[in-house]
């Protein structure tokens, strides 16, 4: 069977599961952008070409908001909201690698 993680949701509201593969991908996908840019615009990163993520069927733009939301919870990144309602993300803190995301 392949591995699910469950995604941390606002309070009151159980989170989305997806498989960790994904998971993975996605966050490092949005950790590497930001360590290029230092922030990046909401529809910067969802303009930018998807990665591949294998056997995939869903929304992807949806899927990778969900990563980004549940980044922002665990509080590696934050998003400021600027004039005319552009988000801007950015990288809180360093850490390792293999963080602990999911609870």
């Amino acid at each position: 069977m392949t591995e699910r993680i469950e995604l941390r949701a606002e309070a009151n509201r159980s989170g989305i599961k997806i498989l960790k593969a994904h998971f993975d991908l996605l966050s490092d996908f949005i950790i590497q952008t930001l360590d290029k840019s230092r922030e990046i615009t909401l529809n910067q990163l969802i303009a930018l070409p998807p990665i591949d993520l294998p056997g995939f069927t869903g929304d992807y733009t949806w899927c990778l908001l969900q990563v980004k939301r549940h980044l922002e919870l665990t509080g590696l990144i934050k998003t400021e909201i600027l004039r005319l309602r552009i988000q801007v993300i950015k990288k809180v803190k360093k850490y390792p690698r293999r963080y602990v995301m999911y609870s």
